[in-house]
């Protein structure tokens, strides 16, 4: 496992995207190796038994949330629970130390790699906040917006944006809110284009909110929501979320 392992962090190595995600996490991290990509020269240093050891102490089920979805006969269900869950011993509780980073002050880095014509730029600020799902909505609809406003600004208006991935994010585990976005273009409009990426994102938080737009924006989360909800996986995570 660990000579594959090492085969494909080779071969990564080599990808423009891959590198520059690993730079990104270095840099946003604070270069904390519990929030960085594995460098090949850490697999050396895999001792099996501490590993078998950690996976042991976290396979308990005091540490368990189980939640369970689908059309299930609720007493049959309970039946079963006492039967295959209840009657496990649970172990002593494992709990991972929570692992400190820093994000970085105010901080640039440029990665050159490979010669294709294409500049891929990622921009991020990050503020600490509490986490609730009355935020994690409004930055889904928040999201959106971003993503109506700019794709319109930077790739039907300008047209010099090969693709824009604006990022709103509400974190539960780090208790953040997360705002940026990623986008590729040509690399000789790529420093012109990160100023307006900038004046965008200024722009939408410091002016009016468009109405007809944030409109739109609320509808098509809806709409994301309504059919993500049909999924069981989707409504096992919104109830892990719920009681974390």
């Amino acid at each position: 496992m660990l000579d594959q392992w090492k085969a494909n962090l080779l071969n990564a190595d080599k990808s423009p995207d891959y590198v520059l995600n690993k730079e990104i996490c270095k840099l946003i991290y604070g270069n904390s190796p519990y929030f960085t990509e594995t460098e090949i020269s850490d697999l050396d240093k895999v001792n099996k038994d501490i590993a078998f050891d950690f996976m042991k102490k976290s396979l308990n089920p005091a540490d368990y949330t189980f939640v369970f979805v689908g059309n299930i006969d609720i007493e049959s269900f309970k039946e079963y629970i006492k039967t295959y869950w209840a009657s496990i011993k649970p172990a002593q509780s494992y709990n991972i130390t929570n692992k400190e980073f820093s994000r970085p002050k105010p901080a640039k880095k440029e990665i050159h790699m490979g010669n294709g014509d294409k500049s891929s730029v990622s921009l991020g600020w990050y503020v600490k906040e509490n986490y609730s799902q009355s935020l994690s909505a409004k930055t889904c609809v928040f999201e959106e917006y971003m993503n109506i406003i700019l794709t319109d600004h930077l790739r039907m208006k300008l047209g010099e944006i090969y693709y824009i991935a604006p990022v709103c994010l509400a974190d539960m585990f780090l208790g953040e809110l997360t705002m940026g976005g990623n986008f590729s273009c040509d690399p000789k409009n790529s420093k012109r284009l990160i100023n307006v990426v900038i004046s965008d994102i200024n722009n939408m938080a410091h002016s009016n909110i468009e109405k007809n737009i944030l409109d739109k924006a609320k509808k098509a989360c809806k709409t994301g929501w309504e059919k993500s909800i049909q999924d069981n996986f989707v409504i096992m995570f919104c109830n892990i979320s719920t009681l974390s």
